[in-house]
């Protein structure tokens, strides 16, 4: 798809917070020399993501919401790479993670694609060859506010990776 605004690596001036994965996929997908499956990663977002405030791409004081959005992750991604899901505890007082599951990003992105859950992002970091994503998982029947899981994905990638935010059109009607 093309789209009308890019940044590549700009992740100071977008957050991924809040946001609602929609679909999830896997491009140009290979095996390399050692055996592993490397291939590029694609994030969707129906309802945008949020463009930071004083930026080169928003000039107001307030964060503005994108439309539909993507983020693609590119640079030879590990497609096998583990996407775990937690479970939160209560452990004299303090909330602890558990482990629920482990499955491969390819395993995860037809979890993502079949809509049985809704996965929120709620922090990302990054450094030149890793995302790490933190978010919440939320069952359909239920209400958003109602998480029973976690989930954490760590995309790794074999050489530099590029981060590329792509939208149409920020949406005034929806800042914070």
């Amino acid at each position: 798809m093309m789209w009308k605004h890019s940044a590549i690596n700009e992740h100071k001036c977008f957050s991924l917070h809040d946001c609602f994965i929609s679909s999830a996929r896997i491009e140009n997908e290979s095996i390399c020399a050692k055996g592993l499956r490397l291939g590029e990663y694609c994030l969707v977002f129906d309802d945008g993501f949020w463009v930071l405030p004083n930026t080169p791409y928003h000039q107001s004081p307030d964060m503005i919401r994108t439309g539909k959005a993507e983020v693609h992750i590119q640079g030879e991604v590990d497609v096998d790479c583990d996407v775990t899901l937690h479970a939160p505890v209560r452990l004299f007082n303090q909330t602890i993670l558990t482990l629920l599951d482990s499955m491969t990003l390819k395993k995860w992105t037809d979890d993502v694609n079949s809509a049985k859950q809704c996965y929120e992002i709620i922090k990302t970091y990054h450094d030149d060859t890793t995302m790490l994503i933190h978010g919440a998982v939320h069952s359909r029947r239920a209400a958003i506010g109602k998480t029973q899981e976690r989930f954490e994905v760590c995309i790794s990638s074999v050489k530099i990776m590029q981060v590329v935010y792509s939208w149409d059109v920020l949406r005034p009607d929806c800042t914070w």
